[in-house]
């Protein structure tokens, strides 16, 4: 009946045409009894839309995945790139070497050394 050593999308294509030969002639049965034409077609223009709809559901996940994935490396590369940054830190900084707060020249200030900033 099917050859083992056969292409998988060979034995994929012979099952679909099998399956669509089988309700094709369960069209020309209905049709015989005197169902019009186009009542007849709906069950394959369904299959039809659901097999889209699958291929679209794929290539959202597909997207969906390379979406995260590039804002996982963009993450990591900002992150890697404020650690190896050895420039001066002057301002508020969230993330400095010594913590949050202000910095001026490198070096953290308080609250109370405002006079340091120009």
């Amino acid at each position: 009946m099917c050859n083992m050593k056969q292409n998988m999308g060979y034995r994929l294509g012979r099952y679909v045409r099998c399956f669509m030969d089988r309700a094709s002639a369960g069209e020309r049965a209905l049709q015989r009894r005197g169902i019009p034409c186009w009542m007849t077609k709906i069950p394959r223009y369904l299959l039809m839309v659901a097999a889209a709809g699958l291929l679209l559901t794929g290539a959202f996940y597909l997207f969906f995945i390379l979406v995260v994935l590039a804002l996982a490396v963009l993450f990591l590369s900002g992150i890697s790139a404020d650690s190896e940054n050895d420039e001066c830190l002057t301002g508020y900084h969230a993330r400095g070497p010594q913590g949050p707060g202000n910095y001026v020249a490198g070096r953290k200030v308080g609250d109370d050394d405002e006079d340091l900033f120009f």
